[in-house]
């Protein structure tokens, strides 16, 4: 048995199979070859992960991103009646790995925040450049942006018949 600490996903299994058999995957897949890890467990592939959840009730959508040591979420929906406020989570998954303490709001890793922050806004563009115009994923690109107002959002969501209009 094999046990790596490397930050994989499941997207990276076809990028894999594709690597095994010698083909070139296409240049828009996010996943990577996972074969360098197979040949030496310490190595690293990739620095940071996605994990996206847009299906499910609206409010429990969200973007997480990963990092190999912190885990950042970012919650988009608002709703008064619910107290659903925009919301970001920071976990540090070496210390706790079971996410049981948000260290967003903590000054001592206001830094990592921010860098993760960073992460996570790039992530928002290649979503926004690359995600097809299908099942509703290419408006998540907006929703998900910190930048946008919740009114903002609330249009897309009322035009897309994702929210009620009221």
């Amino acid at each position: 048995m094999r046990i790596t600490q490397s930050l994989t996903g499941g997207v990276d299994i076809s990028a894999t199979i594709l690597d095994l058999a010698n083909v070139e995957k296409p240049k828009t897949w996010d996943g990577v070859s996972l074969l360098p890890i197979l040949q030496d467990n310490k190595k690293q592939v990739r620095t940071s992960l996605p994990h996206i959840q847009v299906w499910g009730p609206e409010p429990t959508r969200n973007l997480a991103l990963l990092d190999g040591r912190y885990k950042y979420i970012y919650w988009y929906y608002q709703d008064e009646a619910l107290g659903l406020t925009p919301t970001e989570e920071l976990y540090d998954l070496q210390n706790d790995p079971f996410e049981l303490t948000n260290i967003a709001n903590h000054s001592t890793h206001s830094q990592t925040l921010k860098n993760m922050r960073k992460l996570y806004d790039q992530q928002i563009q290649q979503w926004q450049h690359q995600t097809l115009n299908y099942n509703e994923y290419a408006e998540y690109g907006h929703l998900l942006n910190r930048d946008l107002s919740w009114s903002e959002k609330l249009k897309i969501l009322q035009i897309k018949g994702i929210a009620d209009k009221s």
